[in-house]
């Protein structure tokens, strides 16, 4: 079994055998898109068609985690941000699952259009399955080389074609049983790929905002995070149904009366 601070993305022998890990089920949203030229028209395909696909506890079973970590084990004195490396094992996973995903829906555009265009997706998708390592790796340059953000995104340039693929993932939480399963690379959920629907939330509380002004970190751009500051709409602006701010929030099904999360 690994140290903890360590994690696992290839097998991997030690002096004993194989190394091995703890699977831990990665928790966040994402979004990829392939924006590619076709007969001097510009297309893009997102993965899921509309809005973000959340994953994680709540939205998936843990043996079906979409996005994982294999890592030792999670040290429960210390916060998810203070353990960056399985955070960072996470995003390594949904680099993964972009490009596996992109692979298998692309397939599902190809029947959609016709012409150059069909051949111009083919290509695109051929390339993506014939060189995942490089998809991985390509999707791996924007990102930094720790959670200081909480939302990372990236760009890679399919070589020879007129073709990027783009990916933003928000990483916030692992989960595991108290018996996780054991891994020994980020393979174990090769079959769990992102929809092309967007994941509802589970069971929801609706709550309405009195009032609130927020500020904007991030993502990082030019040598620096964006930042922007707003007031939101809420009861105390007199705000009118739709345009008023609201919350839902993720929780599993009330008990006598008590929400359990």
């Amino acid at each position: 079994m690994i140290e903890p601070g360590q994690c696992l993305t290839n097998g991997k022998d030690g002096p004993m055998g194989p190394a091995f890990g703890y699977k831990y089920q990665c928790g966040g949203y994402f979004h990829s898109e392939i924006v590619y030229e076709s007969e001097g028209a510009v297309y893009a395909y997102s993965v899921p068609a509309i809005l973000d696909s959340w994953f994680g506890d709540g939205y998936e079973p843990y043996k079906e985690a979409k996005v994982m970590a294999c890592c030792g084990e999670y040290d429960d004195a210390k916060a998810f941000e203070e353990q960056k490396h399985i955070g960072l094992n996470c995003i390594m996973d949904a680099r993964q699952q972009a490009c596996l995903s992109m692979v298998i829906w692309l397939g599902g555009h190809i029947k959609q259009v016709s012409g150059s265009r069909k051949t111009t997706v083919t290509a695109i998708r051929d390339y993506i399955k014939d060189n995942l390592s490089e998809c991985m790796a390509g999707l791996g340059d924007g990102f930094p080389s720790d959670l200081a953000y909480n939302v990372h995104s990236s760009t890679w340039y399919l070589p020879t074609l007129a073709a990027e693929l783009d990916l933003v993932v928000g990483i916030w939480d692992v989960h595991a049983p108290a018996t996780p399963e054991l891994c020994n690379s980020l393979t174990h959920n090769d079959g769990n790929v992102f929809s092309q629907e967007s994941s509802p939330l589970a069971y929801t509380i609706h709550l309405d905002l009195d009032e609130a002004d927020g500020d904007l970190l991030g993502p990082v751009h030019g040598g620096g995070p964006v930042t922007a500051s707003a007031a939101f709409a809420s009861m105390m602006t007199s705000c009118s149904v739709p345009s008023c701010s609201y919350a839902r929030c993720p929780s599993t099904p009330p008990a006598n009366g008590q929400s359990t999360r």
